[in-house]
């Protein structure tokens, strides 16, 4: 939620992002745990899957983030 609200608002002043998804759309097609992600999960039809996830993805939203941020990730 930290990496998606960096790109949303621009009041944050900072953030720590640990282990984030930034694309949900490859997430749900290359990760074990991207079944959370499919279309009956976010209630969306098939048609609208891609656009939904575009527009939920933190990384689409990068070039709003002006807040120094922390992204912590794996070992």
């Amino acid at each position: 939620m930290a990496a998606y609200s960096i790109g949303k608002c621009e009041w944050i002043s900072a953030a720590v992002v640990c282990a984030p998804v930034g694309n949900i759309e490859s997430h749900f097609g290359t990760s074990d745990g991207g079944y959370y992600s499919d279309t009956y999960s976010i209630d969306a039809k098939k048609i609208e899957f891609h656009q939904l996830a575009y527009r939920l993805s933190p990384t689409f939203l990068m070039d709003n983030v002006r807040a120094p941020t922390l992204f912590i990730q794996g070992m």
